[in-house]
Parts: C-alpha cells; sequence; structure tokens
C-alpha cells in the first residue's frame, strides 16, 4: 500500500497555438551496456541475474531538508533507440529514513514506499512498459480533450514521488538530501523487480528535465522548494558531461538540445493536478 494525496482537477482545454518544435536543453543519460545478453531474474535462481547500471551523481552538498508533504518531481523521456523503458532520478540523504525496511541504504531507490502517482517504484529499474495500458485526459492540437496513454516512448511524462515519509530517521532526526543522480538501473533489489534489455541492443537512454523538490502552500499552489535542473545549459554541478562507469556498463550525462520529433497532447489549464504528498566528476556507478 502507499499514501498519494489527490488535488482536485479540471481539465480545461483552450485552443491550441500550433507551430514547428524548437529545441530545448534537456538532461541526458546515455549508457552502454558490457552484454545485453545478461539479465536474469531475481526470482528464478535457473536465471540468475546480472547487475548492469550507471549512477551519475550531477548535484552533490545539496543539503535540503525533507519537510512535511514535500514530493520529488520531474519530467522523463525514453527515446525509441533505448534498449530499456527505465531511468529515473535518485536522491542520497543524510541518513536512512525511519520508514525504510531494516537494510535500506539512505537512497531513494532503497526507499521501500518511495512510489510515484502511478504506484511505481521510485527505483531507475521500474519499467515504464506497464503505464502505456493506462491512459490519462489530456488536450489535443485542437483544443479537444482527449484520452492518451501515461507512458508512450519519445514523449515526456511526469513523475511525483513522496518524500514526506522519509523526513526522519529512526532517531527522529531531520533527513536531508545530500546528493541527487539520474540513473539507469537493470534491478531493483528491494522490490525484486527486473528490467531486461533487447539482447540485440546495449545502448539505454533517458532524458530528463524540470527535476524539482516541490510542496503546497495554503492555497494549494505547487511551491519550488530546492531547484535541481530546469533547462540550464550545464549540468548542475557546473560540468558540460560527466561519465560514470557502473556494474557492467559505462554512461555519459550531459545537457543535449532535444527537439521532440512528434507533439504529445498538452495538459489541461485547469488549476490543481494529481500528486503525492506525504558530486563532479568521473564517478563510480553504486547498485
Amino acid at each position: 500500500m502507499y499514501r498519494s494525496v489527490i488535488w482536485a482537477t479540471t481539465l480545461v482545454c483552450v485552443s491550441a497555438i500550433v507551430g514547428s518544435a524548437s529545441a530545448e536543453p534537456v538532461l541526458q543519460l546515455k549508457t552502454t551496456l558490457t552484454d545485453p545478453t545478461a539479465c536474469g531474474n531475481q526470482l528464478d535462481p535457473a536465471k540468475p541475474s546480472v547487475a548492469a547500471n550507471t549512477y551519475a551523481t550531477i548535484a552533490s552538498d545539496v543539503n535540503y531538508t525533507i519537510q512535511a508533504g514535500d514530493y520529488l518531481e520531474y519530467e522523463v523521456l525514453i527515446p525509441k533507440e533505448s534498449t530499456l523503458a527505465s531511468g529515473a532520478v535518485d536522491l542520497t540523504f543524510s541518513a536512512a529514513p525511519k520508514a525504510a525496511h531494516s537494510g535500506d541504504q539512505a537512497t531513494l531507490r532503497d526507499s521501500f514506499i518511495a512510489v510515484d502517482q502511478y504506484g511505481l517504484f521510485a527505483h531507475p529499474a521500474s519499467n515504464y512498459d506497464l503505464l502505456t495500458t493506462r491512459t490519462t485526459q489530456a488536450c489535443d492540437a485542437s483544443g479537444k480533450p482527449v484520452n492518451t496513454p501515461v507512458f508512450q516512448r519519445g514523449q515526456w511524462f511526469k513523475r511525483d514521488i513522496d518524500l514526506s515519509a522519509l523526513r526522519v530517521d529512526a532517531g527522529g532526526n531531520p533527513v536531508t538530501i545530500t546528493n541527487v543522480a539520474v540513473a539507469i538501473d537493470e534491478h531493483n533489489s528491494s522490490a525484486l523487480q527486473d528490467v531486461c534489455p533487447d539482447p540485440a541492443n546495449n545502448t539505454a537512454i533517458a532524458m530528463f528535465r524540470n527535476i524539482n523538490i516541490k510542496n503546497r502552500d495554503a492555497q494549494g499552489m505547487e511551491v519550488v522548494k530546492k531547484a535541481i535542473y530546469n533547462g540550464e545549459a550545464k549540468l548542475p554541478n557546473g560540468q558540460d558531461t560527466l561519465d560514470v562507469t557502473g556494474d557492467a556498463a559505462k554512461g555519459t550525462a550531459s545537457v543535449t538540445d532535444f527537439t521532440a520529433t512528434t507533439t504529445p497532447p498538452a495538459t489541461g489549464g485547469g488549476t490543481g493536478g494529481t500528486g503525492t504528498g506525504g558530486t563532479g566528476g568521473t564517478g563510480t556507478g553504486t547498485p
């Protein structure tokens, strides 16, 4: 079970302004897997899992103390050419949260209760293809309400991940966010979930934009409490690129100009929405 807070939403479609797509700076993690044929299944002893991941720390010394109602929000896009339908933003904490299971580490990915508004774990090994059969209401180019899949390759979708229950450690002390990473991973060892690549394709790509810690004010309006990445020309740590070596994989995080090949339906113009309340340099990936 997971808790979520639902804010009232009214979808208001207005006449769309149609123009040519323009490039925008986005954060990209591109990973090359050593062997895309090796993945395995954590629940099947006949198919032992082989770890493959890259974790690129894009911001260190964040020093943001989690407050009640805080949530991590970001948009992610998985290109059609990616061998995995996964990739996520990960957080490192000052201490393991009290709500964590015994043995969990001081990271968002290992916080068993950390899920988004769709019920997917915050872990970078969550498989977004599970959302292709679920729909959300949006507005098409003519301004009419339409139902569109929550996740489609080549289009952005937003994740809201509740941080409220992670705000204190076992001793009741406040928990702070120390580092922020973007990551690609094949295995969620906490939830025993796997996402395996196309054996003929060893390249995994995930793109990110609008990465922020948010909350709601007294009027219910969204407030950015800690901005991480919002279209800047460089990574949050000030670097142009960041090379990382993980387990059976190598990757590069960078800012790239991205132009959508298709124009996704626009979201409604009403107030509110659905959400949950609740280091630079070359690095080594951490599973």
